[in-house]
């Protein structure tokens, strides 16, 4: 398992911490529990897929933020570490 923590922060908004844990079966938890949140995806997904998963997941957590940049954000971050540790 390898574990990553980034500081995340969106115009106009509070920095916070984003960690993310990739498992050895291929997946990537993914929690920001300043806004008590957690989301599991698979490493074979494409960065739509994540996107579309984040995004739902942030809309049914009833996120009050901007919920598209954050989505972006964290697919970005996501797709970043899956080519730096592979």
């Amino acid at each position: 398992m390898i574990s990553l923590l980034e500081d995340i922060s969106q115009c106009g908004q509070k920095n916070t911490n984003l960690y993310m844990m990739k498992t050895d079966n291929g997946r990537f938890i993914i929690a920001i529990p300043k806004i008590h949140w957690s989301a599991e995806l698979k490493e074979t997904d494409n960065a739509e897929q994540r996107f579309e998963h984040i995004h739902a997941s942030l809309t049914f957590h009833m996120y009050d933020g901007d919920i598209d940049m954050l989505a972006n954000n964290i697919t970005s971050y996501t797709m970043h570490y899956d080519e730096y540790i592979y």
